[in-house]
């Protein structure tokens, strides 16, 4: 058992592998926080928001498997394996019904989620969610990089031996790069994330991102079924965010029957770390009005 910023962590083995967890509250409704992919974890997504949060959830946060402390991996980290742990998480701390925040893939999942499971899922928030990009150029760029052999292995071997890669890196990803908080501490998160990919003979590139892309479309593609999404959603676009779709994301959420959507200027994909005040506002704004928070 160990902590960051006051969060207690246990693990707990499920059929895909060991899973690190943390939780921070004990009133409240139920939070359930979700982080993306590549470098990400529950730390770095959530490390700065949580405390901004605190006191009026009982929060609930993972590692996804091979990500973080979730390691070994026994079945990767497609779509589906990655809803079966998130359903598996929920089931095992027994929330019947609880509110659900995702970053980027987590935003993807979260949305597959709650298209699946509606009835357990009070309101929705994806930031930068995967899966709802419609730009053709971009969409085929990624399936080729997705799909170069040996790539993501190269990468993830000279990031683990070259940290320099790891900022640079995350300098794309974060707009505003060292005037935010504690940018030289996500590079050592993520450092130290490439490394256990190494040592445990994996990737930092998700199965999930990998069965997404295929030449200039995308397999995984929620924008087809968001008219089904009955759950109360917030989906957050950064201005800044080079990785996802603005006008898809707006679209998507014109789409839905209860959708909103919100620009955070100034941001980009790791809109969490870049100003973690502006997510938790909009975060307990969104929960607040509709009647999410306690009383």
């Amino acid at each position: 058992m160990d902590s960051f910023a006051g969060v207690t962590s246990y693990d707990v083995d499920l059929p895909s592998g060991r899973i690190r967890y943390y939780r921070v509250g004990s009133s409240g409704p139920p939070l359930v926080l979700l982080h993306g992919a590549v470098l990400d974890s529950a730390e770095l997504a959530w490390g700065e928001v949580i405390p901004r949060l605190s006191g009026k959830f009982r929060i609930y946060a993972f590692d996804w498997p091979e990500h973080g402390y979730s390691w070994p991996a026994a079945d990767g980290t497609s779509e589906a394996v990655l809803g079966d742990v998130l359903s598996r998480m929920v089931t095992y701390w027994g929330l019947e019904r609880f509110h659900l925040v995702g970053s980027s893939q987590g935003g993807g999942i979260a949305t597959r989620f709650a298209l699946d499971h509606p009835e357990q899922v009070r309101r929705m928030i994806a930031i930068g969610p995967v899966g709802y990009d419609d730009r053709k150029l971009v969409l085929g760029v990624m399936s080729l990089v997705v799909r170069i052999p040996g790539l993501a292995r190269l990468a993830t071997r000279l990031m683990a031996r070259f940290p320099g890669l790891v900022r640079l890196s995350l300098l794309v990803a974060r707009t505003q790069r060292k005037k935010t908080i504690g940018f030289e501490e996500s590079v050592q998160l993520g450092w130290q994330q490439v490394r256990r990919a190494v040592r445990y003979g994996s990737t930092i590139l998700d199965d999930y991102l990998v069965e997404s892309y295929e030449r200039s479309k995308t397999r995984i593609d929620y924008l087809p079924q968001v008219g089904e999404l009955t759950v109360p959603t917030l989906i957050v676009y950064g201005s800044k965010d080079l990785s996802t779709s603005g006008r898809a994301l707006r679209r998507a959420a014109a789409a839905m029957p209860n959708g909103s959507f919100r620009r955070v200027d100034g941001v980009g994909h790791m809109a969490c770390r870049d100003d973690p005040q502006a997510i938790a506002d909009l975060i307990l704004g969104f929960l607040r009005d509709n009647g999410g928070t306690a009383t």
